[in-house]
C-alpha cells in the first residue's frame, strides 16, 4: 500500500549517527569503506554545501531516521573530481520499519530533482543484484556485472575526453543509470573492463551504439 510520501529534508550533523546505523544495515562493509569512522561521515554532511555532497533524510512524526540518500560528485579516473554533468547516487535506504510503501522510490526521485537543479543531466550507481528490478521499474539503464561503465564528458589524463569507471564492487556488482532531462541528452557506453589501451578502448565503443 502506498503511503503518502513523508518531506524529504537536508540532513543535518545531528541525524549523522541515525544514518551510520541504517547505512551500515543496509550496506555492511561499502558503507564502512565509505564512511570507515563515524567522524567522516559526521564531517562530509557538515561540509556537503562546499563537498558537492548532498544528503537528505525522511524522518517520522517524532524526527526519527526513516530512509536517507547520499549522492556524491562524479569521481573520474584515479578518483580524482571533476566538474561534470554526471554524478552518483551513492546510497539510498530505508528502515525496515517503513520498507513496502514507496519511500524509496520517493527518495530516488527527490535525489533525481536535486541533481538536475545542480546542473547535473546523468546519475550512476552501483546497485545490489536484488535492486536490479527496482531500478529497471524506475527507468534506470542496467549494465552488464562484467563491464565496466565509460562516460566522455570529463577529461582525464589517461583516456582524454573519456572516463573510465571501473568494474562495481562484489557487493554491488551491477552498473545503473539514468538521464536526468528528457530534453538534454547524455551519454555513455559500457566496456569490457581493464586497462586498455586508448585505440582499443575507442574502437570498442565504436561497434556499439551509445545510450543517450
Amino acid at each position: 500500500m502506498q503511503a503518502t510520501p513523508q518531506p524529504v529534508h537536508e540532513a543535518a550533523a545531528g541525524h549523522a549517527e541515525a544514518i551510520n546505523a541504517l547505512g551500515s544495515r543496509a550496506f555492511g562493509v561499502s558503507w564502512s569503506l565509505a564512511f570507515p569512522r563515524p567522524g567522516n561521515l559526521h564531517s562530509t554532511i557538515t561540509q556537503s554545501p562546499r563537498n558537492g555532497w548532498a544528503f537528505t533524510v525522511t524522518l517520522d512524526d517524532n524526527n526519527q531516521v526513516t530512509g536517507f540518500a547520499v549522492i556524491k560528485p562524479h569521481m573520474g579516473e584515479g578518483h580524482v573530481m571533476h566538474e561534470s554533468v554526471w554524478c552518483e547516487l551513492a546510497f539510498v535506504a530505508v528502515a525496515d520499519t517503513h520498507r513496502g510503501h514507496g519511500l524509496g522510490t520517493y527518495l530516488v526521485a527527490d535525489a533525481r530533482r536535486r541533481a538536475l537543479a545542480a546542473g547535473r543531466l546523468g546519475m550512476m550507481a552501483t546497485i545490489q543484484t536484488k535492486s536490479v528490478d527496482w531500478y529497471s521499474r524506475l527507468g534506470w539503464r542496467i549494465g552488464d556485472h562484467s563491464h565496466a561503465l565509460v562516460i566522455p564528458d570529463v577529461r582525464t589524463r589517461r583516456y582524454g575526453p573519456m572516463v573510465w569507471i571501473h568494474q562495481s564492487r562484489m557487493t554491488h556488482p551491477r552498473w545503473a543509470w539514468t538521464r536526468l532531462d528528457s530534453t538534454r541528452p547524455v551519454t555513455a557506453w559500457t566496456s569490457r573492463g581493464g586497462h586498455v589501451a586508448q585505440r582499443d578502448l575507442l574502437a570498442e565503443l565504436a561497434a556499439q551504439e551509445a545510450w543517450t
